[in-house]
Formats: C-alpha cells, structure tokens, sequence
C-alpha cells in the first residue's frame, strides 16, 4: 500500500508517500478502515531541506488514537 501525504514546511507546500506491506488483504483493509483519507500524520522534514520528509510510527502516537502508520 502507498501512502501519500501532503504538508508545509517553510511557507510552501510538498508531499511524499511512504510504502507499507501487509501480510493479508483484510490486515490491508483493517489498516484502512483506521487511517481513512485525510487522517493527521506527523511528518518530519529535514532542516535546510524541506522536500525531504518522513513518518515516524512512533510519532503518530501524538496525532491519532490508533497510533501507528
């Protein structure tokens, strides 16, 4: 599964996507039925440059009740 994910670091705006694999369809569809578009994801980008960005499963602990990416 690709996750895409769009933010604004520095005044504009970039986006990245990060791959996740699951180990059956319904694990794919549960992850799915939690996390439904436009959910909050904490992104972190890299200082001096912004294009660089990831997602940290634990971060996400701050910005979801389920918890994970």
């Amino acid at each position: 599964m690709t996750v895409l994910y769009s933010y604004s670091a520095h005044g504009e705006y970039w986006s990245g996507e990060f791959f996740r694999t699951f180990a059956t369809e319904r694990d794919a569809d549960a992850y799915v039925s939690l996390h439904p578009a436009n959910s909050p994801l904490k992104v972190r980008c890299c200082p001096g440059k912004p294009d660089k960005s990831f997602a940290l499963a634990e971060d996400q602990r701050m910005v979801s009740p389920n918890g994970t990416i």
